[in-house]
């Protein structure tokens, strides 16, 4: 079912069908400028809710099928041209209709997605242990990353830094924090498994390498 969908959406229409639950999203919400407004609350709300399971939808029907990335890879030049003409429709044709503003928000969105992502699998497909290293972090990473943005921004908020310090600081922090649990609590764990599919070697538990054996 999975490898079936994402067939359909590396096909030459399938930015189009990932980007209708943002569409629906949208409507659900009743207004399409600035996107899909985020839930003040740890509730859930409908709008978000269609939208971003329908995006980790999209990306797991697409990681099931094989070959889907490479078509991706194929077309990443029509889906960014794509994206710069919805989104200068977006912000230059501003309209009244809530349907054919969520379709501009929407297609603007997701050929964004796909043109990025179809270019960095045609252009940055290169083993990179660095970036292969981030990428394992990035999802407990986006988990966990605004209680700790929260909690160090307001260590921060009464010290007369610059705005830039700040959030240079903030980041830093954050970025540490995050992908050293990562490497001690996640990366070779059972959880490791079940968010990466397997488990991988921790970069702060790697062998040192054997001394020679001398003679004499």
């Amino acid at each position: 079912m999975s490898e079936r969908a994402g067939a359909l959406l590396a096909s030459p229409a399938g930015g189009a069908l990932a980007a209708l639950p943002c569409v629906a999203g949208l409507l659900v919400q009743g207004r399409a400028a600035g996107g899909i407004t985020e839930p003040f609350t740890v509730l859930p709300e409908l709008a978000p809710l269609v939208t971003y399971l329908g995006a980790f939808l999209v990306g797991w029907c697409l990681h099931s099928r094989e070959g889907a990335l490479d078509r991706l890879a194929a077309t990443w030049v029509r889906h960014l041209v794509a994206a710069v003409l919805l989104t200068v429709a977006v912000l230059l044709l501003p309209t009244a209709l809530l349907g054919v503003a969520a379709l501009l928000v929407g297609g603007a969105g997701w050929t964004w997605t796909y043109g990025l992502v179809g270019l960095c699998s045609r252009h940055l497909a290169r083993e990179r242990p660095v970036v292969r290293y981030l990428a394992g972090a990035s999802y407990r990473m986006y988990l966990l990353h605004l209680p700790l943005l929260v909690g160090v921004g307001i260590v921060l908020a009464d010290l007369t830094w610059r705005v830039p310090v700040k959030l240079l600081v903030t980041w830093a922090v954050t970025a540490a924090v995050l992908l050293l649990g990562y490497d001690l609590l996640v990366r070779d764990t059972v959880l490791g498994r079940w968010l990466g599919g397997r488990r991988r070697p921790r970069a702060l538990r790697r062998r040192a390498p054997a001394e020679p054996v001398t003679q004499g």
